[in-house]
């Protein structure tokens, strides 16, 4: 394998994290299985997040067909229907997206983001 070949990274969507075959998706007890439309399927991955304010790091707690929810440790001040970018690297594959926030939630602990493809 060249250098050039290394160095190469491959580009997907979030939704190709995805693998119905092999995934279970998340149960808890608070959550009715049928009031959600796509299921999710839970994730501790490193992520960036792209807003108008610039670059946060942030983790991939779950992926769905309808979008994800992550998590940052600062404060990331962002409205609802704004759209940011998600990016995840795993590997030389690079999974990335842009996102409809539907909700977001200022703690002291940082920042927890439903966004919507």
């Amino acid at each position: 394998m060249t250098t050039q070949q290394a160095e190469r990274t491959t580009f997907h969507p979030f939704r190709d994290m995805i693998d119905p075959q092999v995934e279970q998706p998340i149960e808890t007890a608070n959550i009715q299985p049928d009031r959600r439309r796509y299921q999710r399927y839970a994730r501790r991955l490193p992520c960036t997040l792209v807003t108008h304010a610039g670059e946060h790091a942030a983790t991939c707690l779950d992926v769905g067909y309808g979008g994800i929810r992550l998590s940052t440790r600062d404060t990331v001040e962002v409205d609802k229907g704004s759209r940011v970018a998600a990016c995840v690297k795993l590997g030389v594959s690079r999974f990335e997206d842009w996102f409809t926030v539907a909700d977001a939630r200022v703690t002291d602990g940082g920042t927890t983001l439903h966004l919507r493809l």
